[in-house]
């Protein structure tokens, strides 16, 4: 199997990696300068490959491993986390942090980390790459250990890594990273199943029964809400949601790709 890199302005592939093909593991994470998949690292500039001691993926996981912008890997192997250095061939279990949805991630100035406390089962804000906890940012999580939990997107981070947003039951909650704050807290008629947020302060949040809404962060209201019904519901299906950078266009998988505008008056 190949992995693609490719340019939006202008459209075309600049590169073509070969990456491990064992069923289920074909899943990787990118970022600046290499592909990180079930064996190590891949140099897509290069080619050249920088293997981890042992597998990162568990093939019954299908969960994407995060690939930090100082080359690490984070990953859960046996329902554990551990960090992978290929560069420097090491590797480290991390045992205060879990995964917060499908992963941990990393803020792309490589200076935070978010996910969720093993002591505590809050989400947790860290000082990434020195792991110190800097504050919690939920009350202790249950509805994220449900069922089907295993289909939510229950973490969202902004673009631009100033905020993000963290859903459990029928809550969620958007906060600033510097200074650590809490902005807003909303609620949905049902459990979180997906979040977006936005560089210019919309949160979209998708949950169980289908109903969609979308807020003003700066103003704390609601710009628009729906309700999808039919045949795209089903309890292991979660719908992506995503902001079209710097506008007020929001995408969702539903039932095929749909956009939808949010008005530009309730922008603060």
């Amino acid at each position: 199997m190949r992995v693609h890199v490719r340019t939006i302005h202008p459209p075309q592939e600049i590169s073509a990696s070969i990456i491990d093909d064992i069923p289920y593991n074909a899943i990787v994470s990118a970022n600046r300068n290499y592909i990180a998949d079930n064996n190590g690292l891949i140099d897509w500039r290069t080619g050249k490959r920088y293997p981890t001691k042992t597998h990162v993926l568990e093939p019954k996981w299908q969960t994407f491993p995060t690939l930090t912008p100082d080359n690490r890997i984070i990953t859960y192997p046996k329902q554990k986390t551990v960090i992978f250095d290929p560069l420097n061939d090491t590797m480290e279990a991390w045992k205060s942090a879990a995964r917060l949805g499908k992963l941990i991630v990393v803020t792309l100035d490589n200076r935070h980390a978010i996910g969720l406390s093993t002591a505590n089962g809050k989400c947790t804000l860290w000082r990434w790459p020195e792991r110190k906890i800097i504050g919690h940012c939920s009350p202790r999580l249950y509805g994220i250990f449900g069922k089907h939990s295993k289909y939510f997107e229950v973490l969202a981070l902004s673009p631009d890594g100033k905020s993000f947003a963290v859903g459990d039951g029928n809550k969620a909650w958007v906060y600033r990273i510097e200074p650590f704050r809490l902005e807003l807290e909303v609620n949905m008629p049902d459990s979180v199943s997906a979040l977006a947020l936005s560089n210019n302060g919309w949160l979209a949040i998708s949950d169980r029964k289908g109903f969609f809404r979308v807020w003003d962060v700066n103003t704390g209201g609601l710009a628009g809400q729906r309700r999808f019904s039919g045949n795209g519901l089903n309890e292991k299906y979660v719908p992506k949601l995503a902001f079209q950078p710097d506008s007020n266009k929001l995408f969702t998988t539903y039932g095929g790709i749909t956009v939808f505008e949010i008005p530009r008056q309730a922008t603060k």
